[in-house]
């Protein structure tokens, strides 16, 4: 009786082992997924307890967020849905309900970066001096990466200047050394090269103005202006004059040194003028406007400069005129004009000597004096006025 009953107790145990053994589940990783990855399948191995990923390039995987599944009755931690960096490897751990435990690795890797593209340049050509936008892809992600080159005919390569703009935009600037012709674009990412198939033209630079010798002139005078980017031996200049909009080129008369000489005849209508240049040969033309000329008619009164560059304050002053006694005035009001200091003073016409006679005032300063004349009829109103660009020096 006893040894059946022992029998029947040992039976029992080694039915209730067996049985336990039989439903008790491995704790494995079954699934993950990353639904942004797409097509991208990871490649778990139960035996390492290792989980790898590739994705494709300049994919972010500083906070993915994957789906996770394991056995039933299996605890993941950090939990499936959890968010996480994965630009280093993480780990999950798995424990089962007699808490024994598990640890996955899980790594994902971004593909390499692949050789990248040029599709086209924003234009077929561009100033030097200017810049460009370069489109294709590839470019990457990181500025520091990214190289830009010109590639002349000789294959000489000219690092320049460039803002990476997104995965596949490039900004480039091309320096104002560059001379005109037709050039590669080669972009560098890391280690990956590629070279334009297309070229891209470097065109002269538009003309810039330095300085123009007159703010005043009356018809039939020359000026002359130079500037930058006015190769007058390669190119054809003209002088453009810009009223409200409206431009009026002056033909190129001579050159002399870096100075470009214009005509101003009587077909220029007087008035107030911007002053531009105007590189003809490339239809170019200068964009500062902070160039005046102001243009007098030449059948109106007007002065022609001093009889001596210096007065002392007690000298009087001879100015020579140009078609004074074509406008009847009762007197020739001059405003001497220089800094803060204004004087007004009446001057006397000369009809013989062709000269207006001025008579310093006792308390004038020294200085450089701008000149600006008003025609005062008998009723005390102003029927014509000028000024000049002559300067009246007072020591």
């Amino acid at each position: 009786m006893q040894q059946k009953l022992l029998t029947t107790i040992l039976l029992f145990l080694c039915l209730f082992s067996c049985t336990k053994e039989a439903i008790e589940l491995p704790k494995e990783i079954l699934s993950f997924e990353v639904a942004i990855f797409g097509s991208s399948k990871a490649v778990i191995d139960p035996v390492k307890k290792t989980i790898s990923l590739k994705v494709p390039y300049n994919t972010s995987i500083k906070e993915i967020t994957p789906v996770i599944k394991a056995n039933e009755g299996v605890n993941i931690i950090p939990a499936s849905g959890t968010k996480q960096d994965f630009s280093k490897p993480v780990y999950y751990t798995l424990t089962a309900n007699d808490n024994s435990k598990v640890i996955y690795t899980v790594k994902i890797e971004v593909e390499e970066q692949p050789t990248p593209e040029i599709f086209a340049f924003e234009t077929d050509s561009v100033e030097a001096g200017k810049s460009t936008i370069i489109t294709g892809k590839f470019f990457g992600n990181f500025q520091l990466d990214v190289s830009v080159f010109l590639i002349n005919n000789s294959n000489q390569p000219l690092l320049l200047a460039n803002n990476l703009i997104d995965s596949s935009k490039i900004k480039i600037e091309i320096p104002l050394i560059v001379l005109p012709d037709n050039y590669k674009i080669q972009v560098k990412i890391k280690s990956k090269t590629t070279i334009s198939v297309k070229n891209l033209y470097i065109q002269y630079p538009s003309p810039q103005l330095i300085e123009v010798s007159q703010k005043n002139l009356l018809q039939g005078d020359t000026v002359w202006l130079r500037g930058k980017y006015i190769d007058y031996q390669k190119y054809l200049f003209s002088l453009l004059l810009d009223n409200s909009g409206r431009e009026l080129a002056v033909k190129n008369l001579k050159n002399i040194g870096d100075k470009l000489y214009f005509l101003v005849n009587s077909e220029v209508t007087a008035a107030k003028y911007q002053v531009k240049v105007l590189n003809k040969t490339e239809k170019k033309k200068s964009i500062q406007t902070e160039f005046d000329l102001t243009v007098y008619s030449q059948d109106k009164p007007y002065l022609k400069g001093f009889s001596k560059s210096k007065y002392k304050k007690t000298e009087t002053v001879e100015i020579k005129t140009y078609n004074f006694d074509k406008v009847p005035t009762r007197f020739y009001q001059l405003q001497l004009i220089s800094g803060s200091k204004l004087y007004f003073i009446n001057g006397i016409f000369d009809s013989k000597k062709k000269l207006l006679i001025l008579s310093l005032p006792e308390n004038i300063q020294s200085g450089d004096y701008t000149l600006s004349m008003s025609f005062v009829n008998n009723e005390g109103k102003i029927d014509y006025q000028f000024q000049i660009d002559n300067l009246l020096v007072i020591e």
